[in-house]
């Protein structure tokens, strides 16, 4: 007896190796940069991080592989297509790196196949993750909620495929309609596992692999005549997916369904529904995070982890913990459990070159002088950091530009009194429901808006661009105030609410169709 116990356990410790050893070399695929002191830190410290990893999730994998034993084996074909798919876009096969006296030469393919365990353990782990959440929001809708989660998710299927068939410029234009950066994200981003950007420093990891699982699955079916306007569409549709499910976290935590139609069809999110786009994930990353700290789930770090990888920015959120009203030990301990765990992510994907403080300094200055501070007035940001809100619902005024850019009309004059009201609902909506710790959260990430648009300048001339990262937390808030309000002065509220969604859907139907239109002369 005392023999197989030690022959299991010299069997885990065996395996639990093994897998270290995946990660190690998967996190130096993983790098853009090849310094000695980086491969060397970053193989040895995912080495490392590796046994940490499989003590929190190990067994549990496992048990999931040994259950579904078909799911397993699609996932290890999974993961060789998707390791072979990234020594090909490296680039650099050809390269004869070893390190003497070994004799091995680490980009040849056969190396590359040593990463596909950690790729199965991962892609196992994100798969129990994401059924578990999908499943958990199924069983919590009602029958008509199911009823127009389907509608909602088959029409925009049906729309986004139609789109993408008849007018690639929605997947394929750059920069010309309101800056938006469709193409670069559909082939810089998407399909570029090593694409890497301080303000995004690990989406490219995060969202590689869901554009090739897609790829992996469609090229069996699909001729390759179509294959890359039906992967577009696909991925854009689970993007789109991502925004629904955003919709039900905020209203779920509002514990308000009219929140869900108004976030559905503001402006940001129709916009984004046909826009391939980074800021879907982003997005929706963030709000999971704010979800999981609001329903008291264990360990919601990862979520604000990754989060802070696919945008810096979104790290500001964890000064919500500041306002917990727990001992500061324990909020200092949270803090310095994310920022480890936080390290141990850049690492193990390959940017241990930001842990170099020149390094971070050199990008963040260069980050600041390209984004920050361009000399606008106080008036210049306050009118534009208004419409952004204003843009939140309904869709701004636009034009053609002369250089044939699809752009706002007058962005930093002319302030609009309905944002100023939208603006005034909003403060109320926190004033009268500031107790509620969701409340809190979109107080703290409207405030963050403020700060960065007025304070830093951040891109004040391009500001409605970011209504889709902030407009999870504006439509509450709204919602609450308006509820206030009607309240008060004994309104009608489904009247009041009807007037406001069809005024939604008609002024941002209308923008998307005069979009089309322009997308189609390009």
């Amino acid at each position: 007896m005392k023999t197989d116990i030690n022959h299991k356990k010299f069997f885990e410790w065996a395996v639990n190796f093994f897998l270290a050893v995946s990660f190690a070399m998967l996190s130096f695929y993983y790098m853009i940069q090849y310094e000695k002191w980086q491969i060397v830190f970053t193989v040895l410290l995912s080495f490392v991080g590796t046994f940490f990893l499989l003590n929190k999730a190990g067994k549990d994998n496992f048990v999931y592989a040994k259950k579904h034993p078909i799911l397993s084996v699609v996932v290890i074909f999974v993961s060789v297509d998707l390791v072979y798919t990234m020594y090909q876009i490296k680039g650099i096969p050809n390269i004869a790196m070893h390190f003497k006296p070994l004799p091995f030469y680490f980009f040849r393919f056969r190396w590359w196949l040593l990463a596909m365990p950690a790729l199965c353990y991962l892609l196992i782990w994100v798969w129990r993750r994401v059924s578990s959440f999908v499943l958990e929001f199924w069983k919590g809708m009602d029958q008509s909620w199911r009823k127009i989660y389907i509608l909602i998710t088959a029409v925009s299927a049906i729309v986004i495929m139609i789109s993408y068939l008849t007018v690639p410029q929605w997947y394929l234009q750059y920069d010309k309609v309101y800056s938006i950066d469709s193409g670069w994200c559909c082939q810089g981003i998407f399909q570029n596992p090593f694409y890497y950007d301080i303000r995004h420093p690990v989406l490219g990891v995060a969202a590689f692999p869901v554009w090739a699982v897609v790829r992996f699955v469609l090229r069996i079916f699909v001729p390759a005549q179509f294959l890359n306007v039906l992967c577009v569409s696909c991925v854009q549709i689970i993007n789109v997916q991502l925004l629904i499910f955003i919709g039900f976290m905020i209203a779920k935590l509002s514990q308000s369904k009219i929140v869900f139609f108004l976030y559905a069809v503001s402006s940001p999110v129709l916009l984004f529904s046909f826009f391939f786009e980074k800021y879907q994930i982003c997005t929706f990353i963030l709000v999971l995070y704010v979800y999981r700290r609001c329903m008291k789930e264990r360990n919601p770090e990862a979520d604000i982890i990754l989060a802070t990888g696919s945008m810096t920015t979104s790290f500001f959120l964890i000064t919500n913990e500041l306002f917990c009203r727990e001992p500061w030990k324990d909020k200092i301990w949270r803090f310095c459990r994310v920022l480890l765990q936080g390290i141990l992510l850049l690492v193990c994907t390959g940017r241990i070159r930001l842990l170099n403080p020149w390094t971070l300094l050199k990008e963040a200055s260069n980050m600041a002088k390209d984004y920050t501070m361009k000399g606008y007035s106080v008036e210049e940001c306050t009118v534009s950091f208004c419409k952004m809100v204003q843009g939140s619902f309904w869709g701004l005024s636009s034009e053609i530009t002369a250089d044939a850019r699809y752009l706002w009309t007058n962005l930093l004059e002319g302030i609009s009194i309905f944002s100023v009201l939208i603006v005034i609902i909003i403060v109320i909506g926190f004033v009268v429901s500031k107790k509620d710790c969701f409340m809190r959260f979109c107080a703290v990430w409207t405030m963050f808006a403020v700060v960065l648009f007025l304070v830093v300048q951040w891109s004040v001339h391009e500001s409605p661009l970011f209504c889709i990262y902030f407009s999870w937390a504006f439509i509450p808030l709204f919602q609450k105030g308006l509820q206030y309000m009607i309240d008060k002065m004994e309104w009608n509220a489904k009247v009041v609410y009807g007037v406001l969604l069809a005024s939604m859907v008609v002024v941002n139907v209308l923008n998307i169709a005069d979009i089309g239109i322009f997308l189609e002369g390009l």
